[in-house]
């Protein structure tokens, strides 16, 4: 793969707008909002792409007919060289032959592990997962019985501002979307509820904002006290 230069981004765009799926965060890195890394399979005469956003978002779109980029492609998916560091959620257009392609290379990647039939792929953390949520386990009954220990508080739901903006530091948050506080507060927009203590318990903002659409981002913030421990237990 190699990357695209900045400069032309923009020619990307309107092959964005023929993608069925959602594509802010990719839309987000080509229009400079935030600063990610584009890569192609020509920089002169480009037909493939792969857009990483810096969260660990990325999209692929474009021909497959190039070998060496599908096969670069294969290779950063499964990481077979090592240069992937983080994990990734990968996207792929669905009218084009991409699909097809990662699933054949998550498969082998898999069978290498010993993820054959019958076992799942959450078993191992080298594993590539496809088509599911990841990092959300719910004892439900664990739950149940926390929020009936729990009770009602109070809960005020107060406008996302610089300061929330700074507090908010772990998981999903906005800081790894926006430049800094003073980007968001001029393009984005956010809430968030407190707890009695005036901590923050919960955050939704968004994260990508193009054309009138804006992906919403959802973050329950790591509990602290005793009523919220019970809560914290019934998420794995």
């Amino acid at each position: 793969m190699i990357e695209l230069d900045t400069g032309k981004y923009a020619q990307v765009l309107p092959l964005l707008d023929l993608i069925e799926i959602n594509t802010l965060f990719a839309k987000a890195v080509l229009e400079h909002t935030i600063t990610g890394k584009v890569y192609t399979d020509d920089p002169d005469d480009p037909s493939a792409y792969y857009i990483a956003h810096p969260y660990g978002m990325s999209l692929v779109l474009g021909d497959t007919s190039n070998d060496a980029f599908v096969s670069a492609v294969s290779e950063y998916i499964t990481n077979t060289r090592g240069d992937r560091r983080t994990a990734e959620w990968l996207q792929a257009d669905p009218a084009g032959n991409w699909t097809e392609i990662i699933d054949a290379a998550a498969a082998l990647h898999n069978s290498t592990l010993g993820l054959g039939e019958g076992l799942h792929a959450e078993a191992c953390s080298r594993a590539i997962q496809c088509n599911t949520r990841v990092n959300f386990i719910l004892d439900r009954t664990a739950f149940a019985a926390a929020k009936r220990a729990a009770g009602r508080q109070p809960a005020p739901i107060v406008l996302l501002t610089e300061e929330h903006f700074t507090a908010l530091e772990q998981g999903v948050v906005p800081r790894f979307f926006w430049r800094d506080a003073a980007h968001f507060k001029e393009e984005g927009a956010g809430f968030v509820v407190l707890t009695a203590e005036g901590d923050i318990a919960a955050a939704a903002f968004s994260s990508c904002c193009a054309g009138g659409s804006w992906r919403l981002e959802l973050r329950r913030c790591r509990p602290t006290g005793e009523k919220d421990t019970l809560l914290r237990s019934a998420w794995r």
